[in-house]
């Protein structure tokens, strides 16, 4: 792994990580869930480069070691436009390989509205794990209330995100290690929150912009955003999206007991995009 920086669209400076193979035959970037970073995506890298694909992940803005406030951002469209700006750094000394972009929760989200832009033109495919469109746990209605106020009155008020660990990993030792990890956060501050919503309600207006194929892998037990909204999604993009879905497994899907079997379909959807060998078809894994 080794690390890079580069310039966002806004001035800001966002920390990227990369993972090379010899002689690739594609690119993934990869888009964390909120309060993350990219190093904590190396698995999902590991399993890219197994595609012969260089794996690049990105910091976005307030998040890891990328500058910003944690857990804000004024407009979603500017996460976006890093994911574009961040698209051409990594992908200028070969930009005839295939490119994929892979995101997990609110990055599923950036992933999806990527997708859907102009910046997103050309993408190869798109991998989205538990994308985020709508919540499935329930959050207080003066939190709700209070997240709309602010972000037209003081945007930056941040709050805590509200998620369980133990809604969001089954491991204990993947708990201790988000809990402890100095470059994880917990925050979302007002505007971002509102920004979310509406961006994820654009994003299924808008759902038949998406010009490539779709792998969703879904976690069967999604404690933290809701399943459903995501495949009325998928079924609007069928044919060209593919749904798998891991039962028994929690948000987390790379860091679930079933993430092996995640990673390898990844790989497996991968390698079939770039031509190289079958693609294994799959459906519904139960848990051993």
């Amino acid at each position: 792994m080794s690390p890079g920086t580069l310039t966002g669209s806004d001035g800001h400076t966002l920390h990227y990580a990369s993972w090379l193979v010899d002689r690739p035959r594609g690119r993934v970037l990869i888009l964390h869930g909120l309060g993350e970073y990219g190093d904590r995506y190396a698995s999902a890298a590991r399993a890219a480069n197994a595609a012969d694909c260089d794996a690049f992940a990105l910091d976005q803005r307030g998040h890891g070691r990328s500058s910003g406030q944690r857990g804000h951002a004024q407009t979603l469209e500017g996460v976006v436009t890093d994911v574009g700006v961040f698209r051409d750094r990594v992908g200028s000394d070969e930009p005839q390989l295939p490119t994929f972009v892979l995101g997990h929760s609110v990055g599923g989200l950036v992933t999806l509205r990527y997708l859907q832009s102009a910046h997103g033109r050309g993408v190869t495919g798109g991998i989205l794990v538990a994308p985020f469109l709508a919540l499935s746990m329930r959050t207080p209605k003066w939190k709700l209330q209070l997240g709309k106020w602010a972000s037209r009155m003081v945007p930056s008020l941040a709050m805590d995100n509200g998620i369980r660990l133990e809604n969001q990993f089954r491991r204990p030792e993947e708990r201790i290690e988000s809990q402890t990890d100095r470059l994880t956060h917990r925050r979302i501050t007002a505007r971002m929150w509102t920004e979310l919503v509406r961006g994820a309600n654009l994003a299924e207006e808008e759902a038949e912009a998406i010009g490539c194929p779709l792998l969703f892998q879904l976690p069967g037990d999604d404690r933290i955003v809701s399943s459903a909204a995501v495949l009325r999604l998928a079924e609007r993009l069928a044919p060209s999206s593919e749904v798998t879905t891991y039962a028994g497994a929690f948000h987390d899907l790379y860091r679930d007991p079933v993430r092996d079997r995640a990673l390898a379909d990844l790989t497996h959807w991968l390698q079939d995009r770039i031509g190289q060998g079958e693609f294994m078809h799959t459906t519904d894994y139960v848990e051993q």
